[in-house]
């Protein structure tokens, strides 16, 4: 049997008596565990294991997604940025079309007015309601005013390329040459001929009927 150590309160050093001591035989002896508590601290050690293995795989995750959401961004930002542009460039193009429309619309706007004019114009100058006394005088007026509308039609010949798309073919209404300012010249003659020919079938009929009339109303 064991026993446990005993010691007196007060050794004194000059007594010469043995002192024994005695210890416990099984408080030194090594702890060893059981077959069950192994397994049990293995069991534990792979549960801890597993579950950094988890922790490890959950923030592989977040650092994936992390990077992924960063790219969308980076895609994301270069997108956005590319597409103000284009819509920046777009928008500048409408409105620089828009004010060019405008300024079309009102050139369309004015040259139809000016032609609109001329037209009235034209159509008012009707050499056969002219008298041989006015002949001469209103010729040289109306080849003025056929000048002038030769002029603006000729002007706007450009802007009515670009609307039809091509080359505009003016049907020019002037004639040989234009009057000149004392009302002689080529353009006199020209309408002075023109009249002569429409009045003279005209004259010859009074001439013949008038011959008539007194051959045969003297008798």
């Amino acid at each position: 049997m064991s026993s446990l150590a005993f010691a007196p309160p007060h050794l004194d050093d000059s007594d010469d008596e043995e002192v024994l001591i005695q210890f416990d035989d099984t408080a030194f002896e090594p702890s060893i565990p059981s077959e069950e508590d192994f397994e049990d601290q293995v069991r534990e050690a792979q549960e801890q294991l597993a579950q950094l293995r988890q922790r490890e795989e959950q923030l592989e995750r977040q650092k994936r997604e992390l990077e992924e959401l960063h790219q969308r961004k980076a895609v994301f930002t270069e997108n956005r940025d590319v597409l103000h542009e284009e819509l920046t460039r777009a928008i500048a193009a409408l409105n620089r079309e828009s004010e060019e429309c405008q300024r079309r619309a009102d050139d369309c706007l004015n040259t139809r007015e000016a032609l609109d004019h001329y037209l009235r114009t034209v159509d008012s100058l009707r050499p056969d309601m002219w008298s041989r006394n006015q002949l001469k005088e209103e010729l040289g007026k109306a080849q003025g005013r056929i000048d002038e509308a030769e002029e603006e039609l000729r002007s706007a010949s450009p802007l009515l390329a670009s609307i039809r798309g091509g080359k505009s073919k003016i049907a020019s209404a002037k004639r040989n040459a234009s009057a000149s300012n004392d009302e002689t010249g080529q353009g006199f003659l020209y309408w002075f001929k023109s009249g002569l020919a429409f009045t003279l079938p005209v004259m010859i009929f009074l001439a013949v009927f008038g011959l008539i009339f007194l051959v045969f109303g003297g008798s």
